[in-house]
Order: C-alpha cells, then structure tokens, then sequence
C-alpha cells in the first residue's frame, strides 16, 4: 500500500513533466488517469503498470493494485472538455472511485516561440486554446466530481515575472498570465471552497523536458543554467516532488502560486 492508495488521480500531459507525476504518484498507490492527444498516454499507462507486476522483493512485501489508464483527447476547447470529462468520470467509476476525481493535475500545455512580428492569429488562438481553454472547462466540467478536500493544480511558469523573458515567449506568457488570474478567481469560488478543494498554481522554471530544450542553441541553454544557484536545469522528478507537496499542503496553498525554480527567478 501506497500514502496514495484509494486515490483517482488526473493528470493532463504524458511526456517530461506529466510523466515524472504520473510515475511518482501512481508508484505510491494511485490510480492515474493519464490524458494526452497522442498515444504517448497509452505508451506510459503500459509502462507505469508493467512496473507494478515486476517481480521484486518491494512487490511481495508491498501489494498494490492501482491501476494507470490512458485517454486520448486534444483539449483545446469547451466541448472538448465535456467529452473528456465524461470518459474520465467514467475511469474513475471503473477504477472503483466512484466517479470521483481527488486530485486533477493540469499540467500539459505548449510552448511556441514567435515575436510579436512573426505570430499570427492562428497561432496565438491555438495556444490559449491549449494553455487555457481546455484546462480550465475541463475544471468546470470535472468540479461536481472532484473529491472533498481535493486539489486542483493548474500549471504557469516561472517566466511570468522573470525579467530575462525574452520577446519570443510572447504567447507562452500571455496564456500563462490567464491560467495565473484564473485561479486567483477560483480559489475563491464555492463552488470549490464550500467543499474544502484548493486550487493553487505551479509554475516550474527552467526544466529539463523536451518542450523547454527544443530549439535552443547551446549557448543560450548554458545561460539559463548558470543563473540558477544550484547550476542546473530543474528536472522532471523536481516538479513532481512539489506536486505532491501542494497535495499534502492542504487547503492554506488555496489561491497560492508555486514558483518552483530553484531560486533562478526570485
């Protein structure tokens, strides 16, 4: 048994920062509803489970039976949304949650990079669509299913008060400023708070996945790195360690906005 076990837990994203959530909590006893467009959710609910029935002397002493499952969807909309809130009710009544949902992670979300000069309307639309749309209809559809004293976890970035942000992550930080008043507003709502559910932002810096690598010259990279105390990149695993630290914070992180970045921006 796991300090998880008995818990649903939904995490949006299955690659980098998503993944590293869905190993360490489904490791510690959840069930991990995992959601992606494409079938890199499938790919990691296979590899989480096949662990799990792994011979080892930690399995024999330590039985689990949460199970990880995989929902395809591109939420990048409101009807989006409904539907993928549907399938994951569905997944958590087949999981043996009851249709309740303890802890929904919305940490997927996409990065391009364009100057004010270069963007177009279609990519600025697409990029709210994903960044904001989807994560937070789908929190309006999910909010009558999540658990009492469960927790919302929406996902920024450090970038938004860091005065080394470039021109480039024009779209990035426009749709990360929304996702960060957005939840000013809900943690204040009843429709949470009446049942002690916290909504809180975490907003990683410079993490070593592939969507903050891709694109960027050495020399840049070895920049960021250098401003950091410690001299690295955060990693995956680091941000999952502070998820689980929002979790078990409880409803006084309500309305807070995490900057987990290892004192780069501060």
């Amino acid at each position: 048994m796991g300090i998880y076990a008995g818990k649903t837990v939904l995490v949006t994203g299955s690659r980098g920062i998503g993944e590293a959530i869905s190993k360490s909590l489904f490791a510690k006893g959840a069930n991990v509803i995992i959601v992606s467009p494409s079938e890199s959710c499938e790919k990691l609910a296979a590899t989480v489970q096949s662990a799990l029935h792994a011979p080892s002397i930690s399995s024999l002493l330590h039985s689990r039976d949460n199970k990880a499952v995989a929902i395809r969807s591109d939420l990048s909309s409101a009807p989006a949304a409904t539907e993928l809130a549907a399938k994951v009710v569905k997944a958590s009544k087949d999981l043996g949650g009851h249709g309740k949902i303890d802890y929904v992670i919305l940490c997927a979300g996409i990065m391009p990079m364009a100057t004010l000069d270069k963007v177009d309307e279609k990519t600025w639309n697409h990029v709210f669509a994903v960044n904001v749309v989807g994560p937070v209809f789908l929190a309006k559809e999910l909010a009558s299913h999540i658990a009492d004293e469960g927790r919302i976890i929406f996902f920024s970035s450090s970038l938004t008060m860091a005065s080394s942000v470039t021109p480039a992550y024009l779209t990035y930080v426009a749709s990360k400023g929304a996702i960060e008043q957005t939840v000013r507003a809900l943690s204040k709502d009843p429709l949470f708070v009446s049942r002690g559910i916290s909504v809180t932002t975490l907003s990683p810096g410079p993490t070593a996945t592939e969507m903050f690598m891709e694109g960027k010259p050495d020399a840049m990279l070895n920049a960021i790195k250098s401003a950091n105390p410690y001299g690295r990149f955060g990693e995956a695993e680091d941000i999952a360690s502070v998820v689980e630290s929002i979790i078990g914070g409880g409803k006084w992180l309500n309305g807070a906005n995490i900057r987990a970045n290892g004192g780069s921006f501060v």
